[in-house]
């Protein structure tokens, strides 16, 4: 049975054919587009030195350790980057593609997506061709054999290209110093 949007769209096409040509079996004129197209954006990316980070898989630099621990489920791989009290943890879901680099000084510091359904970053996921993403962000600041950066202020996105130059990683860290 036909919903009632579907009757109201059959109708008004029916309405706009003329009567005649309705009997002679005519086609009505093509549709007009509703929504009005927006126009692409320069490239370049969206965010300038001083904006604060964008959340990147639902994370924002400076969570703190158990708020990321929780958010990135189980299995989860831990590993402790240097030694003492200050030693960074790296925390990894191989399921989810996602991998937290923690400090006890300052919360999430990089945060590195690996699978495409992991997240997306200004509409670039993994698996995006790098004209892609150069189309969508323009030329990065810094390149560092595979790895592309474009720094923003106090932070920095990353990508690293693999095999046929699409995103291998996604990442989004602060910048050190």
């Amino acid at each position: 049975m036909p919903t009632p949007r579907l009757l109201l769209s059959l109708a008004l096409v029916l309405v706009s054919v003329p009567v005649g040509a309705q009997a002679r079996g005519a086609t009505p004129p093509a549709a007009r587009p509703v929504a009005a197209t927006v126009p692409a954006r320069s490239p370049g990316l969206p965010w300038k030195a001083g904006d604060r980070p964008p959340a990147l898989a639902g994370f924002q630099l400076g969570e703190r350790l158990p708020a990321v621990r929780t958010r990135l489920g189980a299995p989860l791989r831990v590993d402790t980057l240097g030694k003492g009290k200050d030693a960074a943890l790296s925390l990894s879901n191989a399921k989810t593609g996602t991998t937290a680099v923690v400090s006890p000084i300052d919360g999430l510091a990089i945060l590195y997506l690996s699978r495409r359904e992991a997240g997306v970053l200004d509409d670039v996921r993994v698996g995006d061709a790098k004209a892609r993403v150069l189309g969508r962000w323009g030329q990065p600041t810094t390149v560092n054999g595979a790895s592309a950066m474009w720094v923003v202020g106090s932070w920095v996105v990353v990508v690293e290209l693999g095999d046929g130059d699409v995103v291998k990683k996604l990442a989004l860290g602060r910048v050190a110093g």
